[in-house]
């Protein structure tokens, strides 16, 4: 049986400015996230994260997708490139950590 994480789990990686480790549609994600919110269509809540590894750049995860959340002892990154697009996706900001640029 697979585990869902608590939006207080995820609240605590942002704030504490965490690596992060998940499933996510059946791929196993490492990455540094940095803003919880409400957004898309059904106002669901979305974690904005920049991905590590294979497909490295900023993603849009949709947390009833999440699961086997586990937080990592590395820090993230504080500078990375924009993500103005999809930030703009997430209408009601949850948590944030580092700021994330336009």
């Amino acid at each position: 049986m697979r585990t869902k994480p608590s939006l207080q789990q995820i609240r605590d990686a942002i704030t504490r400015r965490k690596v992060v480790a998940f499933q996510w549609r059946g791929m196993d994600v490492k990455a540094e996230p940095r803003l919880l919110g409400l957004g898309g269509r059904y106002r669901t809540y979305l974690l904005l994260a920049w991905q590590l590894e294979a497909d490295e750049g900023w993603q849009l995860f949709r947390f009833s997708e999440i699961y086997e959340f586990c937080v990592l002892p590395e820090m993230v990154q504080i500078h990375r490139p924009a993500c103005g697009r999809l930030k703009r996706e997430i209408h009601e900001f949850d948590t944030w950590g580092t700021p994330v640029q336009e």
